[in-house]
């Protein structure tokens, strides 16, 4: 009976552990969710201007963040909130160290890094608008607007290879993403209408797509021609939305485009 007593006894004491143990880790994990939302960096960007990442996404949500509509509340106890967080933090990661490999490649004089502030100049003596602002910190990705495209943009860099000078446009994407794009040889048409925005605003006239698999980091390299079926494109989706601005009409919903939206509460109050 002593024997079965103890032996009782210690079982209590090992789920208590694990009890505590459980609310340690679970406090942790609180906090540290806690601390990697208050060091969240959110690019923001001059009230009137598009970022081309977003130009390819619903109308509406583009015209709720211009008109100033607060956006949802976020919901602290979501967890793929800090799920995308991270994600996004990795690509930024992988991308300032492709672009250091590239500077690597400049060093070995394997290919030519356009200065951004020159080639601005470039587009100015085409007619083009282009207004050069700042480099970022460490001066991989230059910003940049354009009042005729109502834009502002920081393109991945500006490269010469093989005599062709094209806007470097890096992707990162997941396993299924990156097949799909390798399968097609052919960049994904989101990615395809941003970069047009790089390469109208800067003058140039190809695009060279880089993208590397999350799992793996196998890479896939494409050169796009932007062609004037992609200027005229991107050109209209722009007028398309000055004009819904100007008029304070509300475009309509874009169902298929409501994943990654941060205005769904005011887009469902609003109706179709």
């Amino acid at each position: 009976m002593i024997f079965i007593k103890s032996l009782k006894d210690r079982i209590r004491e090992i789920e208590k552990s694990k009890e505590n143990t459980t609310d340690l880790e679970a406090n942790f994990l609180r906090d540290f969710n806690k601390a990697l939302l208050d060091k969240e960096s959110i690019q923001t960007h001059p009230k009137g201007l598009f970022r081309p990442s977003s130009i390819h996404g619903c109308a509406r949500m583009l015209y709720l963040q211009q008109m100033g509509y607060k956006p949802d509340e976020r919901n602290l106890e979501d967890e793929w909130m800090y799920k995308l967080i991270s994600i996004c933090e990795c690509g930024t990661d992988r991308h300032t160290r492709i672009q250091e490999v590239v500077q690597h490649m400049q060093e070995l004089g394997l290919v030519k890094i356009v200065d951004i502030e020159e080639q601005v100049k470039e587009a100015n003596s085409q007619g083009l608008d282009t207004e050069f602002v700042k480099w970022n910190k460490d001066r991989t990705e230059a910003r940049c607007k354009s009042e005729r495209y109502h834009m502002y943009f920081q393109p991945d860099g500006l490269i010469e290879y093989q005599g062709v000078k094209c806007i470097l446009e890096i992707k990162t994407a997941n396993g299924f993403k990156f097949k799909k794009v390798k399968t097609s040889g052919r960049p994904v048409s989101d990615h395809i209408e941003q970069a047009t925005c790089y390469a109208t605003m800067l003058g140039v006239d190809y695009i060279l797509f880089v993208y590397e698999d999350n799992n793996f980091k196998e890479k896939f390299v494409h050169l796009h021609k932007v062609d004037d079926f992609d200027k005229r494109k991107m050109a209209h989706k722009v007028d398309k939305m000055v004009k819904y601005l100007a008029d304070e009409e509300i475009p309509p919903r874009e169902t298929d485009k409501c994943t990654y939206c941060k205005h769904k509460t005011v887009c469902k109050e609003i109706g179709e």
